[in-house]
């Protein structure tokens, strides 16, 4: 019991100095400080000039970098001492700067938005921008409304990962009328070009013709692909039609067209996103509740790893990459990292409404990619 006492009170005693340390060389500066050093006034305390506390700390180079990192504050760390003219100076640098900056914003958004002169949407807004920071950030700097912006985001989110997908440098454009309607909008990143075009009275359409929010949610897994397609080879074991060896096939093998389209089965997080070994471009895709999937033979894929997708969100196209005697997709799934054949668990072919018009709407489609050839 001694012992313990007797270390309780060394601890108490050591942090105790070590606190004394800390603190001395404030201890001494404050001491020794006079009047001066602490506010030098006027009567009237028209101007007051206010020392720093510590001279060589307002001249380190770590403040220094603090100061001149943001744009609109001016750099005093060469200023020995704050006097009434220094201080005046400091923030009348500090309010131009802001004031400069005030009116390169209002160029841009001057600049950037344009008046359409003809066609389907003569007299509405346009607006080009690339991407800095985030769309929300950047499109406002260009002057796209708020509420513009939003239903941009609303719209191709099921297309595309706003907070994940965007990167420095990608491109977007914008057509809005005076309602603030969204009568065009496109997101062009190094992966992926996806649009939204509003269509007459029937609503806003993707560049596939699907029609944006009509996807029924079901808790089901969605087929990866739409329209003509035939299992080639089911799960289970087979002879591989290059090796020819009989050995165990992971997962089921739908045989399309090079090009088609192939979507996330379930929401999810894209793990991979490469040439993997004999699958050459693959990608794997983390579910909840231990489920995985994963797609080989791609010709193209449109994620990268890290990437938030959607049910029936384009991930590739399907193509003859890696060890493959043809053009299909390989689908695997998977449950607590052990493989399971896909057809056994319920997959649900999405219902969406489509466009009524393809005639129509593919020359809507081709109007609204020259837009810039049609603004004043």
């Amino acid at each position: 019991m001694e012992s313990f006492v007797s270390s309780k009170w060394a601890r108490l005693f050591a942090g105790a100095s070590l606190l004394c340390l800390a603190y001395a060389p404030v201890a001494i500066d404050f001491f020794n400080m006079t009047d001066e050093d602490i506010v030098a006034s006027n009567s009237d305390f028209d101007e007051i000039s206010i020392k720093p506390f510590t001279p060589n700390i307002e001249r380190s180079s770590l403040m220094s970098h603090w100061i001149g990192s943001d744009p609109l504050s001016p750099s005093f760390s060469d200023t020995k001492d704050l006097s009434p003219n220094a201080a005046s100076n400091f923030f009348s640098d500090f309010q131009s700067r802001v004031a400069n900056l005030d009116s390169s914003q209002e160029k841009l958004r001057e600049n950037a938005i344009k008046t359409i002169s003809s066609g389907a949407f003569k007299g509405s807004k346009f607006v080009q921008g690339v991407i800095k920071s985030n769309f929300y950030v950047d499109a406002k700097k260009y002057g796209v409304p708020v509420a513009v912006i939003d239903g941009v985001i609303r719209g191709l989110s099921r297309k595309i990962d706003f907070r994940r997908s965007l990167k420095k440098d990608d491109k977007f454009e914008v057509a809005f009328n005076d309602k603030k309607e969204i009568l065009y909008s496109r997101i062009t990143t190094k992966h992926q070009n996806v649009a939204m075009y509003k269509f007459g009275k029937e609503g806003h359409f993707f560049e596939n013709g699907e029609k944006v929010g009509s996807l029924k949610k079901s808790n089901a897994f969605g087929l990866p692909l739409r329209g003509a397609y035939r299992i080639s080879s089911r799960y289970g074991y087979r002879r591989h039609p290059i090796t020819g060896r009989y050995k165990h096939h992971a997962g089921v093998d739908f045989a399309a067209r090079y090009g088609t389209p192939i979507y996330a089965i379930f929401d999810g997080v894209v793990t991979r996103a490469a040439n993997y070994s004999g699958y050459g471009k693959c990608v794997d895709i983390k579910h909840a509740s231990g489920y995985s999937s994963r797609y080989g033979h791609l010709s193209r894929i449109f994620v990268s790893p890290g990437t938030w997708v959607k049910k029936g969100q384009r991930i590739g196209s399907v193509g003859s990459s890696g060890f493959s005697t043809g053009s299909h997709l390989h689908l695997e799934l998977a449950k607590n990292s052990k493989t399971m054949n896909p057809l056994s668990v319920k997959m649900m072919p999405e219902k969406v409404e489509r466009v009524s018009n393809n005639r129509k709407f593919n020359a809507l489609k081709k109007y609204s990619s020259k837009l810039a050839l049609f603004v004043s």
